[in-house]
C-alpha cells in the first residue's frame, strides 16, 4: 500500500513537472508567433493560449490560437500545437482535431484557419511529415523560434465557413 501511494505521489509530482515544462514552451512559442507570420503578410492582433472549449460533452483544447488578418483583406486564425518534442504522432493528433474547430470555436466562422506545429526537438522526418500534411513549422534557432517551411510553401485551409 506504501508502495502504491508512493507511486501515485511520483505520478503527480512528474505531471507537475512536465505540464510546467510544456507551459514554459508554450510561453516560449507564442510571442514569437505575430513576428514570424507578419513576414507572411499575417497581421496577428490577438494570441490566447490554452484556449479550451467544451461541446455536448466533448473538450477541446489548442496550445496557441493567433487571430487576425491576412493581406488586410481576410480574417485568419492560426492554430498551434506546441510540443516540447514533435512527434509524427503529435501531429496525427492535430490532423485530427482541427477539422471540429470551428465546431468549438463557431465565433471565428468565416475565418481561414492554418495550422501550425511547433517544437523545440522534432523527431528526425517529422518537419517533412508535418509539411506535406499543409502545416507551418515552427522550431527553435538562435532567435528563439522560426519557421523551417521552404519559402514556395503553400498553407493548407483546414476550414473556411461563411457566417450565416
Amino acid at each position: 500500500r506504501k508502495t502504491d501511494e508512493g507511486i501515485d505521489k511520483l505520478k503527480k509530482e512528474v505531471g507537475k513537472l512536465t505540464d510546467g515544462w510544456g507551459r514554459f514552451v508554450e510561453g516560449l512559442v507564442a510571442p514569437g508567433i505575430p513576428k514570424i507570420f507578419k513576414k507572411l503578410g499575417m497581421e496577428i492582433g490577438r494570441i490566447y493560449l490554452n484556449a479550451k472549449s467544451r461541446k455536448d460533452g466533448e473538450t477541446i483544447e489548442i496550445d496557441v490560437i493567433g487571430v487576425g488578418e491576412l493581406n488586410k483583406k481576410e480574417k485568419i486564425i492560426i492554430a498551434c500545437s506546441v510540443k516540447s518534442r514533435l512527434q509524427v504522432s503529435d501531429v496525427n493528433e492535430f490532423i485530427e482535431k482541427l477539422p471540429s474547430f470551428f465546431e468549438f470555436f463557431p465565433e471565428y466562422k468565416g475565418s481561414k484557419l492554418i495550422g501550425v506545429v511547433a517544437g523545440i526537438r522534432m523527431d528526425e522526418g517529422v518537419d517533412k511529415y508535418a509539411e506535406k500534411n499543409g502545416f507551418y513549422i515552427i522550431g527553435s534557432s538562435d532567435e528563439t523560434v522560426k519557421l523551417l517551411n521552404k519559402k514556395d510553401f503553400k498553407p493548407k485551409i483546414w476550414a473556411q465557413l461563411t457566417t450565416l
